[in-house]
């Protein structure tokens, strides 16, 4: 098995895994983060999406996650334990909850296919949400930070992982479905593999900003779109601060730009 093939992206389309005995993020931790689902003529995959902005409902993600989608859906997992730092372990809630039509509706309003990146625009966004800030300390090898994402397994909605921080590093792929990939990434070590649904998850420092945004994985290794990357491509968006619905998406033709 060669290096591209032995790559997991992180987000899913088989049943899934069976329960993780791994805790889970506590809830200010999750205010950042949506589940999301995306339907397509192969089925529905589902991942990770963090919220980048508010004001205009603008969540970030990876494109293959969303990529050839007809219908994309988004939900906020809200907790319902007695002591409120656990997640509800009903088996496959989430699940019931897109079916049932109860996620909410988005639609993507950007995107870079070489960064693996793309924007999108949820109808609404839950009261309590925030936006998780970008990062602006360099960061330091060998540091500590913490994955969160949906791992997509029966009992877990949202998991955070602990890791260490690696170097920043060109990435040049080409993902089997035939995407080119020409970014940077950030390759990190985590304490235990990541679940299927982690792709479009933040990657934290310790003070809560947004290191990175998860793209795959091989086993621990971790490869994540860096913080310097994800400032260019919501620069070059120019939907962060707006309410203003645009007349369609945008992707851009931008390959190897940071």
């Amino acid at each position: 098995m060669n290096f591209l093939t032995s790559l997991l992206l992180l987000c899913c389309f088989p049943d899934p895994l069976p329960p993780s005995p791994f805790n889970t993020l506590k809830v200010e931790q999750t205010e950042s983060l949506l589940l999301i689902r995306s339907d397509t003529n192969r089925g529905a995959s589902h991942a990770t999406a963090t919220i980048i902005d508010v004001p205009g409902r603008l969540a970030i993600t990876s494109y293959h996650s969303i990529v050839n989608s007809h219908r994309l859906q988004a939900l906020s997992i809200e907790f319902e334990q007695k002591d409120k730092k656990e997640i509800d372990s009903n088996p496959l809630k989430y699940q019931h909850l897109f079916m049932n039509k109860e996620a909410i509706p988005a639609e993507v309003v950007y995107s870079e296919p070489a960064h693996d990146l793309a924007l999108i625009r949820l109808k609404q966004l839950p009261k309590e949400a925030k936006a998780i800030p970008l990062a602006t300390a360099p960061l330091t090898p060998e540091s500590k930070l913490y994955f969160d994402g949906n791992p997509f397994e029966k009992n877990l909605v949202w998991q955070r992982v602990e890791g260490t921080a690696g170097k920043v590093e060109p990435a040049k792929w080409v993902w089997p479905g035939g995407q080119a990939l020409d970014t940077h990434t950030l390759i990190s070590t985590a304490k235990s593999e990541l679940g299927a649904g982690f792709s479009g998850g933040a990657v934290r420092n310790e003070a809560g900003e947004l290191l990175a945004l998860v793209i795959a994985g091989r086993e621990k290794t971790i490869y994540s779109v860096d913080a310097a990357t994800i400032r260019g491509f919501l620069e070059r968006s120019k939907l962060l601060n707006t309410a203003k619905e645009p007349a369609q998406a945008k992707s851009s033709t931008v390959e190897s730009d940071r």
